[in-house]
């Protein structure tokens, strides 16, 4: 648009979706491959140096203060379920890989100053809120908050400790259909179990320490996992004691659906 011109919202509404028409996936290749030939490391740190010599503070104010306006609860829960249908593993890979190559080309000082103008920003107690109602937002969408404790999982390199463990060896012994899944694999609604049926029953099991957990840890453990169909059998550390015992009552829980205690 050119500079100083107004158009109504029925003009804008008309370019977009002439635009949107106009963009099939051959343009986009060809537009983005054109983009990519063109985005050398000399051109990206050209480019940074003219965009901080025009993005004053009373710019990044200006235009955050138009992109709040923008912002509404709505456009914020429709952006973020077209984000989600978008961001297969390959696409996240492929903005990680971008991310992290622009990274390297954005000039030290230019970095210290957007660490600064964050600083500053997050003393604002509006901007904590904001922040604070949009985090809350987003960890309302269950695969969000799946893909959050997946990474921190993984982040923790998450195995086995030692009374899993010796979990795991009991049921190869015995032959008995569970599978440890405390690293990430299986997440229900934010929450990851120990174990899991490897038979396709939806069965889960969990191994409490008693130092840790308590009955009413049970309990809600127990009726989170029940809100997504599945039955679950709570294990005390002090049961892997008495293997035969602890057999028996894991044979009696996959042969019914009801949760023993």
């Amino acid at each position: 648009m050119r500079k100083g011109t107004h158009y109504t919202p029925e003009i804008i509404q008309k370019i977009s979706e002439t635009t949107k028409a106009a963009m099939t996936p051959e343009v986009c290749a060809k537009i983005s491959k054109a983009a990519k030939l063109r985005m050398t490391p000399e051109f990206r740190q050209k480019l940074s140096k003219a965009t901080s010599a025009t993005m004053t503070l009373e710019r990044r104010h200006q235009i955050g203060e138009q992109t709040k306006a923008r912002m509404t609860p709505e456009v914020l829960q429709q952006m973020s379920k077209t984000a989600t249908a978008a961001m297969t593993p390959e696409v996240r890979q492929q903005i990680s890989k971008s991310v992290k190559a622009y990274a390297a080309t954005i000039p030290l000082k230019l970095k210290q100053q957007i660490n600064e103008t964050r600083k500053i920003a997050m003393k604002k107690p509006e901007v904590v809120k904001r922040m604070s109602e949009l985090s809350k937002q987003r960890w309302q969408n269950p695969e969000y908050r799946a893909r959050v404790v997946t990474g921190i999982m993984k982040g923790w390199h998450a195995k086995p400790n030692y009374p899993e463990q010796g979990l795991i060896h009991l049921f190869q012994e015995y032959n008995l259909p569970f599978r440890y899944v405390g690293g990430g694999e299986v997440i229900l609604g934010g929450k990851c179990p120990d174990f899991i049926n490897s038979d396709g029953k939806k069965q889960l099991i969990e191994l409490f320490g008693t130092y840790f957990h308590d009955l009413l840890d049970a309990a809600r453990r127990t009726e989170h996992f029940r809100q997504y169909g599945f039955t679950t059998l709570i294990i005390w550390e002090d049961e892997l004691g008495n293997q035969p015992r602890l057999v028996k009552k894991i044979r009696k829980f996959t042969r019914h659906k009801q949760e023993v205690k």
